[in-house]
């Protein structure tokens, strides 16, 4: 999973990169893991900023009905996201 991570971060990175202007402030008060963080997302751009600013791994909770999604679902498989059955 390691290298998938690597190569997701990498590419969610460069794109940022070209399209983006962020200022990344606070990463100093990230604890050291394990720990959890909670968020609550307002666009689907949240979780792959998330995914290039934090110092660690980080592996997100998605609702099954989302391995259903051809463009969504084999990058959540690439972030090792653990799916989750609501309901």
């Amino acid at each position: 999973m390691h290298v998938l991570y690597r190569l997701l971060r990498t590419g969610f990175e460069t794109l940022f990169q070209l399209i983006l202007q962020r200022e990344v402030v606070g990463t100093e008060n990230f604890p050291e893991p394990p720990y959890i963080l909670a968020t609550n997302h307002i666009s689907a751009l949240d979780t792959p900023v998330l995914l290039t600013v934090c110092p660690h791994i980080i592996r997100a909770f998605a609702a099954q009905k989302h391995k259903r999604n051809p463009v969504f679902a084999p990058i959540l498989y690439m972030a090792g996201t653990i799916w989750v059955r609501r309901g």
